[in-house]
């Protein structure tokens, strides 16, 4: 019997973990009452997450280690079992990772095989396994057949929704009990383009990092405008619209309104990125490629900007943005896919088309010639961050999911 859902988005599921390994990593600059050492118990567990990696940098990652936090404070409330599996990372790299969650998922280091042996063992299994990703979706199918698992709930990023799945990941999207996804175009796309009953999906946006690392107060962006750009500089981020933002910052200079372009991210596509800046007349003091910074450069690079902008061509989300959101900063973002979701154009934030340089560079001009705008969308972005897009909001709202999911009898 599937489980009842609810039409309210923001229902969400949460899963246990069984079988980790407890590394201390001493608070990592947070307060000491956040930190939380879900046991280690033998047996059946509660819930589950499986993820596809979570010991390297990005928002997929980041994503799993909100949804382990989330199981943890379950686990610390309600006493639920939890165990976890992650698919790419090695032991060593979750247990290096610095998180206020002392016990980690299992690491598979990559391997399919041990991953898969591990998924659907009888030492792993859970009653609902949070899916932390489409591409694991026909294992929880499998796993459930089997008897290890009664329940699993899938989590949609973005991009990987937004085609047809194969058969095997259609096949554990129609059976799951709940989809989840950051945004309602993700969840709109998915469910039309794979054939799915869109009353089985939810919908809960991503939150920011509970405690985030301390800006270095070393770290300053120059410039007397400066713009923010972070992301990876990779041939297949392209749709990212850093190209469209360097051609546009190159504008605003020949119009002699001061700008620079500070860039934070690293990747294969950073020699052509560098070339594209010297053919577009950009300068050490128009633009900055920084490279990869820890995180509180990071943190002092969002503090320090006047605007923050990825005029990508769709997102799924898009947690850069609130991290600038959080931090005070103006976004500016493309008007295509998720985005639209997290900030509103003229309200929260400013929108324009993809790959439009000249709609961008009159944005970003009328940004720096007003202050007050500037000063009001910072001031409204930053108030829909504390409504929307907090760790407390976050854990609320997939609690009620995992509840629901829990007085449901299967």
């Amino acid at each position: 019997m599937k489980a009842k859902q609810s039409s309210s988005p923001d229902k969400a599921v949460l899963l246990d973990r069984d079988g980790v390994t407890n590394v201390d990593h001493g608070n990592v600059g947070r307060p000491k009452d956040f930190r939380f050492a879900p046991a280690t118990q033998p047996g059946r567990a509660d819930f589950a997450l499986w993820s596809p990696e979570m010991a390297t940098p990005g928002g997929v990652q980041s994503y799993m280690w909100r949804l382990w936090e989330v199981l943890a404070a379950i686990n610390e409330t309600h006493g639920s079992r939890i165990n976890g599996l992650s698919l790419m990372d090695t032991p060593e790299s979750l247990a290096a990772w610095a998180n206020p969650v002392t016990s980690r998922p299992i690491g598979s280091s990559g391997r399919k095989l041990r991953f898969m042996r591990r998924a659907l063992g009888t030492a792993h299994s859970a009653d609902c396994v949070i899916v932390g990703h489409l591409h694991l979706a026909p294992a929880a199918w499998l796993a459930r057949r089997l008897g290890r698992i009664k329940r699993y709930v899938v989590v949609l990023h973005g991009i990987e929704a937004w085609k047809r799945g194969t058969l095997a990941q259609r096949f554990g999207l129609r059976h799951a009990d709940t989809v989840v996804a950051t945004t309602h175009y993700t969840a709109q796309t998915c469910a039309a383009v794979n054939g799915l009953p869109s009353h089985n999906f939810r919908v809960i946006p991503l939150c920011a990092e509970p405690v985030p690392a301390v800006p270095d107060p070393n770290f300053v962006l120059d410039g007397a405008f400066p713009v923010l750009f972070v992301g990876r500089l990779a041939q297949t981020e392209k749709y990212k619209g850093l190209e469209t933002l360097m051609q546009a910052v190159s504008r605003l200079n020949d119009s002699k309104i001061p700008c620079k372009l500070h860039v934070i991210g690293d990747g294969d596509d950073r020699t052509h990125l560098h070339a594209l800046a010297q053919s577009l007349g950009l300068s050490d003091s128009t633009i900055r490629f920084h490279g990869r910074v820890n995180d509180a450069a990071l943190q002092a690079a969002y503090a320090s900007a006047k605007v923050f902008a990825m005029p990508s061509a769709k997102e799924g989300f898009g947690i850069v943005f609130i991290e600038a959101m959080r931090h005070g900063v103006v976004c500016v973002g493309g008007a295509h896919g998720g985005t639209p979701e997290v900030f509103s154009d003229g309200i929260t934030g400013c929108l324009v088309p993809y790959g439009d340089a000249v709609a961008l560079a009159k944005c970003l001009q009328r940004l720096a010639d007003d202050p007050e705008l500037r000063d009001r969308l910072a001031k409204a972005g930053r108030q829909r961050f504390e409504e929307e897009f907090t760790f407390p909001i976050f854990l609320t709202r997939w609690s009620a999911l995992i509840r629901a999911n829990q007085r449901v009898a299967v």
